[in-house]
């Protein structure tokens, strides 16, 4: 191996060293491919886990999807319904085709069925609410209004006449219709049987007091002719026929109202708590496959530690024992060229010696110049100062125009959030004078309670007296209520009126504000563009400032400089050709030849051209020229760097 060349061995030695790198490199390939696969296995495991989680939050969302159903009877819940449903089936079956285990797929299996039930469950549910507004827009609410309309008909016929009995009757019988109006209307906000009992004995009451109407009113017609009434007898006959379908209607809506509670509590509640179990187990499979995948890729790291750091050592070994001894064979050669290449080099320091004196004089020279330039460059700076503060003002004036713009855009969120705010009061407007309407139904009713109340104080005879001077009270109290309420009701119109108009005004206020928000963005782009533009002309003055500074140099042709500068040039020329020789002796080295012989040539002639040359030195009279080049050299490297 001693009569190879330096390229063989250092070559040979990288050889072997990169013989062990491509070995360490392909295990750590193999290794790092392995544990990616188990890392993509891992990470696909993970997410199973956090989907199957999501849909347990699906299902969870589903049901308060239902039960907002169940309370608004919006058909949005619906839609809503299907897509979660949609949705959620079609990922447990893609879980289902994917499970590892027949314990996972038999689990997403049941998890499936039970949401397929669950969907099927609340599809009746959808039914019945369907049958249930029907009932309620078809019969019951129709029956209801119609059965209060002829009510209050014959009662305003009966106080026409002065049939104060008759009177009393009616008024009986319209109040059972209230109250079994009221039953019902608790039934359809929360179900509960006693409410549907109240409400069926509320109707039945009301079909009752009806017949009585009518048989008195019968009895009062066989015994006096004269009393047949044609508008009451017609009127009665048809309220008993719309009483009876409404107290079907009634049982109906009761049916369907206790049909729907049913298939709640049991087809829809029983149904989470169940999902929830099967998406458990599916849970369990995932977190046992992750367990083995993390032991699998713990073995094979440790086996790969192992083998890399045995492959490292004996790599680290062979490469520090072959390195010693290339480094041994190189070290020999190189210490007898390095004693001939400090020869030349201190041969070329003298040289230098003289182009360092000429670049003292170039520099002096260079000097006058650069105070000139100097001038020239405080007063750029003067400008550049100048155009940096307009620069600094235009910024100012940028950032003042864009919080300007911010005021401006919070300013016409303000006056949305009182648009809002008086539509809110309006509409608070129309709810009291819903509340004032309700007022005076409950006068109205108040009324008919104080006219029974005389009824029965005009039976009582001369006991009841007195309970007449209260009952006359009474339903003054009660006009004069209603006469408050009318008067309120027209207030409360005139506020809603002055509501609208003050919309309306915020509305073209919000529109001006809009106009100045649109101006203001205009001008901070304006004034975003003279900034720019203020920029640009603050780096152009530095861009000028760096250029005069770069002419801080010499310009004019020195020409004693120059003659001096190729003197010296040629001294080392001839160092340079020493040199050359040295380093062919350095490349013989190398490539593995004998170097004596041609250090030995090289020895005995790089004296020569160093006497030549020191003969060769510049007379004093080519001074001037010599600086010249110099400078001109100079300037050359200056300009060009």
């Amino acid at each position: 191996m001693s009569s190879m060349s330096l390229a063989k061995k250092i070559g040979f030695t990288i050889a072997i060293a990169l013989t062990f790198f491509v070995v360490l490199a392909a295990v750590s390939y193999v290794a790092v491919s392995k544990l990616n696969s188990s890392f993509g296995d891992f990470s696909e495991s993970v997410e199973e886990g956090n989907a199957a989680s999501d849909k347990v939050n699906v299902a969870l969302s589903m049901r308060s999807n239902i039960a907002e159903y169940l309370t608004t009877t919006n058909p949005e819940h619906v839609e809503h319904h299907l897509e979660m449903y949609s949705t959620l089936s079609s990922d447990l079956e893609k879980f289902t085709r994917e499970a590892n285990n027949d314990k996972a797929r038999k689990a997403l299996k049941d998890a499936t069925a039970l949401m397929e039930g669950y969907n099927s469950a609340f599809s009746k549910i959808v039914d019945l609410k369907g049958k249930q507004s029907q009932l309620l827009d078809e019969v019951v609410r129709p029956g209801g209004r119609e059965i209060k309309d002829m009510l209050k008909e014959l009662l305003a016929a009966d106080q026409a006449k002065g049939d104060i009995a008759g009177a009393f009757a009616t008024s009986s019988a319209l109040q059972s219709m209230f109250e079994a109006g009221s039953a019902i209307n608790s039934v359809i906000v929360k179900y509960n049987e006693e409410d549907i009992a109240e409400a069926k004995a509320k109707v039945a009451e009301l079909s009752s007091k009806l017949g009585v109407l009518k048989d008195d009113y019968q009895m009062n017609v066989d015994f006096d002719e004269s009393l047949k009434d044609e508008l009451k007898e017609r009127v009665l006959a048809q309220s008993i026929e719309v009483a009876a379908g409404f107290s079907k209607g009634v049982d109906e809506l009761a049916a369907t109202l206790k049909s729907i509670v049913e298939i709640d509590a049991e087809e829809l509640r029983p149904v989470g708590p169940q999902f929830v179990k099967k998406m458990e187990v599916f849970q369990d499979t995932i977190a046992e496959h992750q367990a083995e995948l993390k032991e699998n890729a713990e073995s094979l790291q440790a086996t790969v530690n192992f083998s890399v750091a045995l492959i490292s050592l004996v790599g680290l070994s062979i490469g520090a024992v072959g390195g010693w001894y290339v480094v041994r064979g190189i070290t020999r050669s190189i210490d007898e060229i390095v004693g001939r290449l400090q020869g030349a080099a201190a041969e070329t320091l003298v040289a230098s010696e003289q182009v360092s004196a000429s670049s003292e004089a170039l520099a002096r020279d260079s000097s006058e110049q650069a105070a000139s330039i100097e001038e020239t460059s405080s007063s750029l700076e003067e400008v550049n100062a100048m155009t940096e503060k307009n620069a600094q003002n235009a910024e100012n004036a940028k950032k003042l125009a864009s919080e300007a713009r911010v005021a401006a855009e919070s300013g016409a969120e303000s006056m949305k959030d009182m648009i809002t705010a008086m539509e809110d009061i309006k509409e608070s407007s129309d709810n009291i004078a819903n509340i004032i309407k309700t007022i005076d139904e409950i006068a109205f009713q108040t009324n008919i309670l104080a006219l029974n109340a005389a009824v029965e104080a005009a039976r009582a005879g001369e006991s009841g007296a007195g309970f007449a001077v209260v009952a006359d009270e009474v339903r003054s109290l009660a006009h004069r209520s209603a006469e408050a309420a009318s008067i309120t009701a027209q207030k409360i119109e005139n506020s809603v009126q002055k509501s609208e108009r003050g919309v309306e005004i915020n509305q073209r206020v919000a529109e001006n504000l809009q106009t100045i928000v649109s101006h203001t963005q205009k001008m901070d782009e304006i004034v975003g563009q003279i900034s720019d533009a203020s920029a640009e002309q603050n780096r152009g003055v530095g861009l000028i400032q760096t250029s005069i500074n770069n002419m801080d140099s010499v310009t004019q042709r020195n020409a004693a400089g120059a003659e001096e500068t190729a003197s010296s040039s040629r001294v080392l020329l001839e160092q340079s050709n020493s040199m050359q020789r040295t380093i062919q002796d350095l490349v013989a080295v190398v490539n593995g030849g004998s170097s004596k012989k041609s250090a030995a040539k090289t020895h005995s002639s790089y004296s020569a051209p160093v006497e030549n040359a020191f003969d060769a030195a510049p007379s004093r009279s080519s001074g001037s020229r010599q600086n010249s080049a110099v400078k001109d050299d100079a300037f050359a490297d200056m300009w060009d760097n």
